[in-house]
């Protein structure tokens, strides 16, 4: 079976289900030697998305979804390259998954690292759509979080968290959820 390790929209169900097609349930994982960075930028959407970097010292929280990488799914991921994991990669603590030597995992590895600028920014809706997906998937044996170093509060209905990006780059988020979290 062929699995993408989803660590951005691809965490969110919505985002699979209505952008992608793909309806299969999803098991929460770690990999290592990867981290998340807010670096692909789409200029022809004029905007900048989470991608995956190779960091020996790091490890990266997602989720593994069961999908063929079809045309829809190379369309969506066109600013990344697909590269195949070794399962050693893949954290222990997800031995529920029943995954085998056959299986081929695979991650959006970013093309070109760039920075969000205001011609390409981050966008709010897309922060909203990795958050959410993060907050609601379900409650699993060994549960990983998924966004480790997020610290989220509801005020007056307004979400606010610290998120941090980067051992130097903290954000404060303040927004109302364009979905239900």
């Amino acid at each position: 079976m062929d699995y993408i390790f989803g660590y951005g929209s691809l965490v969110s169900r919505y985002s699979r289900q209505h952008y992608s097609n793909i309806m299969a349930d999803v098991k929460v994982a770690r990999i290592k030697g990867w981290c998340r960075a807010w670096c692909v930028s789409y200029p022809d959407e004029g905007a900048t998305y989470a991608g995956a970097i190779r960091d020996d010292a790091a490890s990266l929280n997602g989720v593994l979804i069961p999908t063929e990488i079809d045309q829809a799914i190379a369309e969506r991921e066109r600013g990344y390259q697909f590269t195949m994991l070794n399962l050693d990669d893949i954290s222990s603590d997800i031995s529920d998954a029943n995954l085998s030597q056959d299986d081929k995992i695979w991650i959006c590895e970013t093309l070109q690292v760039d920075t969000a600028t205001a011609a390409n920014p981050l966008p709010q809706s897309y922060v909203d759509t990795c958050i959410s997906g993060c907050l609601n998937q379900p409650e699993q044996k060994g549960q990983l979080s998924l966004f480790s170093r997020l610290r989220v509060g509801i005020v007056g209905g307004l979400m606010i968290g610290i998120l941090k990006l980067h051992p130097d780059i903290l954000v404060l988020l303040q927004y109302q959820p364009t979905r239900p979290v």
